[in-house]
């Protein structure tokens, strides 16, 4: 199967990107001041395309980009949001939630994230503990993992003790416990960027309903303490919501230089593509996933040039990228495949052999049963 016509299946796959992110980004080291600067290269990639008027969007079909018109509006994010959050499990689910493979305790995650978004921590808490005796009953499973969601289930108790706390009028006391909440969030090297804004989003908001709406409205007047942390937390958001935009921008960009590469405007394809790894390096860092997948466009894009050497290269940089990560993604695969046919194109079939068998290997390990 070929990169281009994997491309469609992996754009599906990456909102489960998050699961695999393994990069920190603190508040304070993430911000978007060079937007404009951005927005104008995206701008200049959108004016290349054919038939563009440079009034619409991209958006990827079942087999290409669509170009949609910026009028036409599918829903809110208000709307989105509740189709999300929409997929919380009942206890009754979660019981019956599969955790016998890797691509099963994937899945769990996502189920338990969604829990942890809408507040239902007792229900995130379930998820977690069945991952994690699936995980240790596992004598192959990595350590990391296990490492992970001891540190989700931390996570979990910390937001239930200062809900305890501030139910007793424990003000003190709650917003330390927040504190320790929202750092551990921002110190957590297992969640990407965008994973770490929509759980610290329902934290603040907890926050500020239980020290701004109290009975007597005083607590943020009278307890210094509930007042730093608040203003903590609402910086730290800020610094994710500035890297989201970036973010959001990177995958636009993304999206208009393989629009570009597909109609032949290949120097400006690659200036689309490195714009968009610029901003994945500065926002995710160098071994995040994402930005990872970004050097595999810029391999495909010299393949595509017959710029074989150059093409090689990068392959051989991301795949070697891939593996250093606990949990390189979907996306790992797929390079695989792309690289094992850019191999085999080249007559190198002995060396594709093995990537192909590498990539095997890896589908196989995500769709095998955990337990031997």
């Amino acid at each position: 199967m070929t990169w281009g016509k994997h491309i469609t299946q992996l754009w599906v796959l990456v909102p489960l990107l998050f699961l695999a992110a393994q990069n920190q980004v603190h508040a304070e080291g993430a911000s978007c001041s060079d937007l404009s600067e951005h927005q104008s290269v995206l701008n200049e990639g959108q004016s290349f395309i054919r038939g563009s008027d440079g009034g619409g969007i991209l958006i990827r079909g079942e087999s290409s980009f669509d170009y949609i018109p910026s009028d036409r509006v599918f829903y809110s994010p208000e709307q989105g949001e509740r189709m999300f959050l929409s997929n919380v499990l009942s206890n009754e689910q979660i019981d019956k939630l599969r955790t016998a493979t890797a691509s099963d305790i994937n899945s769990a995650e996502w189920y338990a994230r969604i829990s942890e978004r809408a507040g239902r921590y007792d229900n995130a808490r379930r998820i977690y503990q069945r991952i994690l005796t699936a995980e240790r009953s596992n004598p192959i499973a990595k350590k990391c993992a296990r490492t992970q969601t001891l540190k989700d289930l931390e996570r979990i108790s910390l937001a239930q003790t200062a809900q305890t706390l501030a139910a007793r009028f424990q003000y003190t006391e709650a917003a330390a416990t927040y504190k320790k909440l929202i750092e551990s969030i921002d110190a957590n090297d297992y969640l990407d960027v965008r994973t770490k804004f929509q759980l610290l989003k329902k934290i603040f908001g907890l926050m500020t309903t239980t020290f701004e709406n109290t009975p007597m409205g005083w607590v943020l007047s009278n307890f210094p303490e509930p007042k730093k942390v608040v203003a903590q937390a609402a910086s730290q958001l800020d610094g994710y919501r500035k890297s989201l935009q970036c973010l959001d921008l990177a995958d636009q960009l993304n999206a208009v230089g393989w629009k570009l590469e597909q109609q032949g405007i290949y120097p400006k394809a690659e200036k689309m593509y490195r714009e968009a790894l610029m901003i994945r390096t500065k926002n995710l860092g160098e071994n995040d996933p994402e930005t990872i997948a970004e050097y595999g466009e810029l391999a495909h894009l010299q393949a595509e040039q017959k710029h074989y050497p150059q093409a090689l290269a990068l392959y051989e940089q991301s795949l070697t990228d891939y593996r250093k990560l606990p949990a390189p993604g979907s996306t790992y695969g797929a390079m695989l495949q792309s690289y094992g046919d850019l191999l085999s194109q080249l007559k190198q079939q002995k060396k594709a052999d093995a990537v192909y068998e590498e990539a095997r290997a890896y589908y196989r390990q995500n769709a095998a049963p955990l337990k031997k």
